[in-house]
């Protein structure tokens, strides 16, 4: 599969790049960038990409948040959201994965 070098997440154009410096995955709200790791089979590079657009997604939608302040580690973070929280996340998740269908 072919992964696209560019979406439309929250309605701002991410970049995305395939690094041999990462290990996992990462994006940049900042950049609007996301990173895989290069070396990843496309099936696990589809993955890693849906996990950080999902992440982006909660982050943009105030659903992510840092358990503790200082010295943040993958597990601190924490993921709420009501039901109606959830559905404006898959809107926007649907409206993602429906550019994937427009690839070739």
């Amino acid at each position: 599969m072919t992964l696209p070098k560019t979406l439309i997440i929250g309605g701002i154009k991410w970049s995305i790049v395939l690094d041999k410096k990462i290990s996992g995955g990462e994006f940049s709200w900042v950049k609007h960038q996301i990173k895989i790791q290069h070396k990843y089979s496309d099936e696990r590079r589809f993955g890693v990409l849906i996990h950080e657009i999902t992440e982006a997604m909660l982050v943009n939608n105030t659903m992510r948040y840092h358990k503790g302040f200082y010295d943040t580690h993958n597990g601190d973070y924490l993921f709420v959201f009501n039901h109606d929280n959830f559905e404006i996340f898959t809107d926007e998740l649907s409206g993602v994965l429906k550019q994937f269908m427009r690839i070739k």
